[in-house]
């Protein structure tokens, strides 16, 4: 009985792109309101940015970024009352500033839907990791500025502290985020509203065994200050006249796209692919991912990556890290901004077949707890507790 009743529950995610081949949160989302009918609930879309030809009119509203706090919330009121939606999920940032806070309360009053907040990075993302070894000059600079003033004016702990006190719920993307989110945020009160649901693999498919290429992988949006992937080239360029045999193949595109290729112009076996909307090819055919963000909250590509055997080496620069790879078994996590044990450790790897093959063995033999089945399993158990 209680799964007829589920039938009629709506659930709508707030989000700025449908598109699944923007990026990895994309991904997920798409991959959730495919899903979502499995655990007895309805699904529907408001976004407003890239759209997908594929969802039907009748599941999907876009608003515009550029109109009034007040017309954004008639037009979601309006929505969500024609569809009976019961919960929003809140996705992006971008939904955490002023004008969308107060659309969002408006909706609430309006039409008793309830809100999910969620926060798709570590509590602590803005805090300033970086060393200038590892970095962009300009980006080192720019976060050095912005730490010096987030000590007297905070956008982001602002913002995420209003959300989460409008929430009925505030997803974090892991157990181990909810204590650091409580810390970070100086929460003292309604700390239940905190819940912890992973993103799943969006793949069905898996790693069909044919043996892969010397490919070193990096599959990322091509933004400093976030991904550094300054670090990356300067590590490859250190080991890659020493493994010629080896390719690193690196995927995705960003404001930083240009700056990068033109650094790495001297350096040895290195290919940008630019954007794909196809990463799983790539990630069935590479041995190693290579991952040096500055921080990260479970990051899909990781988990992407894995699902088709790729070993990761990935710096220890997000909590998460240690829910997804076990140190030494299923991939490597060096301590933050250790250039030199990156380098040494990824140079081994890479000469070392009978540790590739073992610890690919290990990947693949590993019960995937980020599974949609498992996910989904999650979902309804708090969304059912909400309603």
């Amino acid at each position: 009985m209680k799964d007829i009743e589920n039938m009629n529950r709506r659930i709508s995610f707030l989000v700025t792109n449908i598109d699944p081949n923007v990026g990895g949160t994309e991904r997920v989302t798409y991959t959730l309101y495919e899903n979502f009918k499995t655990i007895g609930y309805t699904p529907f879309l408001i976004y407003c940015g890239k759209d997908n030809g594929q969802i039907p009119t009748s599941k999907k509203l876009k608003i515009s970024l550029n109109s009034s706090a007040d017309t954004i919330s008639t037009s979601i009121s309006n929505y969500v009352k024609k569809n009976s939606i019961d919960i929003i999920v809140v996705v992006n940032r971008l939904f955490h500033s002023a004008k969308y806070l107060k659309a969002l309360r408006q909706v609430k009053k309006n039409t008793g839907t309830k809100l999910i907040f969620s926060l798709h990075a570590a509590p602590d993302n803005w805090v300033n990791k970086n060393t200038r070894e590892l970095v962009l000059p300009k980006v080192y600079v720019k976060e050095l500025i912005k730490s010096l003033i987030y000590k007297f004016w905070n956008p982001h702990f602002q913002s995420v502290r209003a959300a989460f006190n409008l929430s009925d719920r505030f997803l974090v993307l892991s157990d181990s985020y909810i204590k650091s989110f409580i810390d970070t945020y100086k929460i003292k009160n309604n700390v239940e509203k905190l819940i912890a649901v992973p993103n799943p693999v969006p793949f069905l498919d898996s790693y069909n065994k044919k043996e892969k290429d010397n490919i070193v992988l990096i599959v990322s949006r091509m933004q400093e200050d976030q991904k550094r992937i300054y670090a990356a080239l300067k590590i490859w360029k250190c080991i890659a006249k020493n493994n010629k045999d080896w390719k690193l193949i690196i995927v995705g595109d960003g404001p930083d796209f240009s700056t990068y290729k033109n650094y790495a112009k001297d350096i040895d076996n290195i290919v940008f692919e630019g954007h794909s909307n196809n990463v799983s090819k790539y990630y069935r055919i590479a041995k190693v991912f290579m991952m040096t963000s500055i921080w990260e909250g479970l990051p899909m590509t990781l988990i992407e990556a894995m699902h088709y055997g790729c070993i990761p080496i990935v710096f220890d620069s997000f909590a998460a890290v240690h829910d997804i790879i076990d140190e030494e078994v299923t991939g490597f996590i060096i301590p933050n901004n250790d250039y030199w044990k990156y380098e040494k450790k990824l140079d081994c790897l890479l000469h070392d077949c009978v540790m590739q093959e073992k610890m690919c063995k290990n990947i693949l033999s590993v019960t995937n707890r980020f599974s949609i089945n498992n996910i989904m399993g999650k979902w309804k158990y708090e969304l059912d507790k909400l309603i």
